[in-house]
């Protein structure tokens, strides 16, 4: 990965792996957003960019999702935002997942 789980990239990234595959495109007509499911936002931020916030899904509700995030005007908050409204897409770990550590050594 290109940089650490701070970074909303490195989710992605993680999350595209081949041994994973948990990223779902938020144009994907087959996958609806849960509780418990990261949500990726493009152009949130101050600058603007792609895939610069992160947060979870606490709720889903009508056309919007309630959602726990960081970096809400530089403090953790619960906000509300637009289902549909700068989400990239989302990342969905089953419940069976079990995290096998892979060391620098086993990277190259």
């Amino acid at each position: 990965m290109s940089c650490t789980f701070g970074g909303v990239v490195a989710w992605l990234q993680w999350a595209k792996l081949p041994g994973n595959r948990f990223y779902f495109a938020a144009r994907n007509p087959r996958f609806a957003p849960d509780r418990g499911d990261l949500v990726v936002y493009d152009r949130v931020l101050h600058p603007p960019c792609q895939h610069d916030h992160i947060g979870i899904v606490l709720e889903v509700l009508d056309g919007n999702l309630r959602v726990a995030e960081g970096n809400v005007g530089n403090v953790s908050a619960v906000v509300t935002r637009e289902r549909n409204s700068h989400v990239r897409g989302h990342i969905r770990i089953p419940n069976d997942y079990v995290y096998c550590e892979i060391t620098r050594d086993q990277e190259d």
